[in-house]
Order: C-alpha cells, then structure tokens, then sequence
C-alpha cells in the first residue's frame, strides 16, 4: 500500500489530522461514532469466529530517529540530523520499514 493511499485513508476514510506528529481523530459526529463502534464489534465478532483472524492485521509505527555515526560518536551527540522509521508488522513481526528525511 503506498504512503499516498494510507494518507488517503486516513484523512479521508477515518477522519483523523496530524497533531504533534500523531494521527488523532477530529470531533466526531454521531454517524461517525457509530460507524467505528458496529466495526469494532464486527472486527470482535470476526476476531472469535475466525482463528487467523488475528494474522491478517497489519499495523504500524513511526518514530523519529537521530543519525548516528559510531565512528565519529562525539560529533554525533549533538546531531540535528534526523530521519522517521515507519515500521509495519503483523502478530510475527516486521513486515517492512523504511526511513523517511525530514523536511527542513
């Protein structure tokens, strides 16, 4: 799935923005709470019916990260440089991560 069509999702399909970095949702309408509550129930439902159900989640992370450099470790320390890991996994482990640059 590219980074464009999570974005997509989202903003759009989950009416969530970024806040300090964190996707958080926006205040929600009554359709909207009640749209997340009937999936969550057919998510608990499929969830004790179906025993892999759990093995086809995927999820993810990101987190910002500073360059360091073992061979230069004192002028690491101060380092401005930083880069975001976006890590996604599944109840195994790690699927994929990339780095992403900041923009400055």
């Amino acid at each position: 799935m590219s980074y464009g069509t999570c974005q997509a999702i989202l903003t759009q399909d989950l009416n969530v923005r970024r806040v300090a970095a964190k996707f958080v949702p926006q205040i929600l309408t009554a359709e909207q709470k009640e749209w997340r509550l009937s999936m969550a129930t057919n998510m608990l439902q499929e969830a004790e019916s179906d025993e892999n159900f759990m093995g086809q989640i995927m999820t993810s992370d990101e987190t910002w990260v500073y360059k360091y450099d073992p061979e230069t470790k004192c002028q690491s320390l101060g380092s401005k440089v930083k880069v975001m890991l976006i890590v996604f996994f599944d109840m195994e482990g790690i699927v994929h991560y990339m780095f992403h640059k900041a923009k400055l």
